[in-house]
């Protein structure tokens, strides 16, 4: 029992169309062609094509071959599609799951795809660039000259031991100057990073260089003032907390907490002993609940509402948004690799509306409502102004050093 599962109607009928074709052809296997259905009844074999986005879409029957194409591309329940898809095959040693699909943002195709590099896992990953495809070519016109940005594409397609001619490069000019660079990057990526950053106008395309794989520091170490963290809390939305320390004017994040629903205090768990959390000013209430939930606990934390810029006629959020943003372009920010899964989703979805000028931060099926980001935005204005009382100036505040420890 075959089945492919297609973003759209009219894909679907073009698969189907193409294993219409190959089952007609085939006069040595008798096939009975009924909508899109095709039944082999000598092998008691079937094979169907569906659209997802419909209610149980993919429930039905237990075939042991399934296709899901351009999974990112799915509109209407996405995830309800997926699983009943997946679940409905039998793990046998002849069940087959392909999935494929271009990229569109770090969705849930994506994150999976991340997955299947474990050499344990259920899945094999198979990256195809564009390159290797030998018809993207056009004759070159003239003296080609190779820019920078393709001088550094023919050094990654050798080191993949693929040759790209000018040719490939002259066809690659064209398709670019047709449909934009960031489309192009989507639909036509060299890697798969590339292919997931493609969002046009992303607003932190550079959290990836912010990863760490280890803290430079012993943390038992630490003076215990450069103890910090950023909260947004939330009930519907996740409540998140960032936990680290603040470092000769860097940040260090090493623990990461995220939950949906919950009171206030019951959020204790998410935090470390003896730091200054910069909490999302709008939840008065909800500080005050965790201050005294801290204090049960025997957590020695403070709780305080993150300092806010008001630049004339602009949004407080936006003027965060963007000194967040160059804290990440200055290298100031820091995080363990562990700690970032969700703030990647998010931020790789994260992107400026052009019309307004603000963030398209419409919830997201995959990202929620950047609640990562959010929580990391108080924090990054918190560690780095503090507002002087009785006053609309503001200043850098002072970091804390190591105790103990030469360098930091």
């Amino acid at each position: 029992i075959a089945k492919t599962v297609a973003h759209v109607a009219d894909a679907t009928d073009e698969i189907f169309e193409i294993a219409k074709l190959a089952a007609e052809s085939n006069v040595t296997r008798p096939a009975n062609v009924i909508g899109r259905e095709i039944t082999y009844p000598d092998m008691r074999s079937v094979y169907s094509c569906h659209t997802a986005g419909g209610v149980a879409v993919g429930a039905g029957g237990t075939p042991n071959l399934l296709h899901l194409s351009e999974i990112a591309k799915w509109e209407k329940n996405k995830r309800e599609t997926y699983y009943n898809a997946v679940n409905s095959v039998p793990r046998t040693p002849t069940s087959v799951i392909i999935e494929e699909s271009t990229a569109k943002g770090r969705d849930l195709f994506y994150v999976g795809w991340e997955g299947s590099i474990d050499p344990n896992g259920l899945y094999a990953s198979l990256f195809i660039p564009w390159y290797v495809d030998e018809r993207l070519a056009i004759p070159v016109v003239g003296k080609f000259e190779p820019i920078q940005d393709e001088k550094n594409l023919i050094g990654f397609a050798q080191g993949n031991g693929i040759e790209l001619s000018y040719e490939a490069l002259a066809w690659r000019r064209e398709k670019i100057s047709q449909i934009g660079g960031d489309v192009f990057r989507q639909e036509y990526p060299a890697t798969p990073e590339e292919a997931v950053q493609a969002t046009k106008g992303l607003i932190l395309p550079g959290m990836r260089a912010c990863l760490v794989d280890s803290l430079p520091f012993d943390p038992d170490r630490v003076d215990y003032r450069c103890r910090v963290g950023g909260i947004d809390f939330g009930y519907a939305d996740p409540t998140v907390i960032w936990s680290g320390f603040y470092i000769d004017q860097k940040l260090w994040l090493c623990q990461y907490y995220r939950r949906v629903e919950g009171l206030a205090a019951e959020h204790v768990d998410g935090v470390i002993d003896a730091a200054t959390y910069y909490c999302d000013p709008s939840g008065l209430t909800d500080r005050s609940e965790l201050i005294s939930a801290s204090g049960r606990a025997g957590r020695h934390s403070k709780f305080i509402v993150a300092p806010r810029v008001k630049h004339p006629g602009e949004d407080p959020s936006i003027t965060e948004i963007r000194h967040l943003v160059q804290f990440v372009e200055q290298g100031r920010l820091k995080i363990l690799r562990p700690c970032a899964q969700q703030l990647l989703i998010e931020t790789d979805n994260y992107a400026w509306n052009e019309k307004t000028g603000k963030p398209d931060d419409a919830r997201g099926e995959d990202w929620g409502h950047y609640d990562s980001i959010d929580a990391l935005r108080y924090l990054v204005m918190g560690v780095d102004r503090k507002i002087i009382p009785g006053k609309d100036d503001w200043k850098p505040a002072r970091s804390a050093r190591i105790s103990g420890m030469g360098g930091y």
